[in-house]
C-alpha cells in the first residue's frame, strides 16, 4: 500500500478556531493542528507543534456530531487494516472546547496528540506504533470531563475498539 507522509514539520502559533455562529455538525468532526483525519497507511514523523491552540472561543452552541480533536490529529481512519506510524512528535497545543456547549449524546475524544484511534486490527502486527511522543502543558481545557460520552487523555483521547494495539499491546 502507498503511504501518506507528513514529515519534518514545525508549526508555531497555529490557531484552529470555530467560526462564530457556525454549527459544529456533520457525520463526525475531526480537528487537529496538522491534520483532521489520518488515513490508513500513513506516517507522521519529526513534527513539532508549539504555542498552538484549538478553540471554540467559549461560544454557546449545541454539538450536533461526534467530535475528535488532538494537538497533532483528530482521528485515525477506520479501515480494518490500517497501519499508522507516528514517531518523533511533540505537541504544545491548548485544546479549549465545549466549555459553554451542550454535547447531548455526541461522543467526544480530546487528546494531546490524537482525539481518537478507531479501527479493528486484523493481524497480530502493531497497527499504531507511536515512538518518542512528547506532550507539553495541560492540553485539555473543558468542564465536560464527567460526561460518560467524553473521553480525554494526555496522548490519545479514546480508543474506540477494545482490540486497539499500540506497539503490539492490546489497549
Amino acid at each position: 500500500a502507498d503511504y501518506a507522509v507528513i514529515t519534518n514539520l514545525i508549526v508555531d502559533g497555529a490557531v484552529v478556531e470555530k467560526k462564530a455562529g457556525c454549527a459544529m455538525s456533520g457525520s463526525g468532526l475531526n480537528i487537529g493542528v496538522v491534520c483532521g483525519e489520518i488515513p490508513a497507511y500513513s506516517e507522521l514523523s519529526n513534527i513539532i507543534v508549539r504555542n498552538s491552540q484549538i478553540t471554540d472561543n467559549g461560544e454557546t452552541y449545541t454539538l450536533a456530531a461526534a467530535l475528535r480533536a488532538g494537538g497533532i490529529g483528530g482521528n485515525i481512519q477506520n479501515t480494518g487494516k490500517c497501519e499508522v506510524r507516528l514517531y518523533n512528535l511533540a505537541a504544545d497545543t491548548q485544546i479549549s472546547l465545549l466549555k459553554n456547549a451542550a454535547t447531548g449524546s455526541c461522543e467526544v475524544g480530546l487528546g494531546g496528540m490524537l482525539g481518537r484511534a478507531d479501527y479493528t486490527p486484523n493481524t497480530t502486527a502493531p497497527h499504531i506504533a507511536p515512538t518518542n511522543i512528547i506532550i507539553h502543558g495541560n492540553a485539555i481545557d473543558t468542564d465536560k470531563k464527567n460526561n460518560s460520552k467524553f473521553h480525554f487523555g494526555p496522548v490519545v483521547g479514546m480508543f474506540a475498539n477494545n482490540n486497539a494495539k499500540i506497539n503490539g499491546e492490546v489497549c
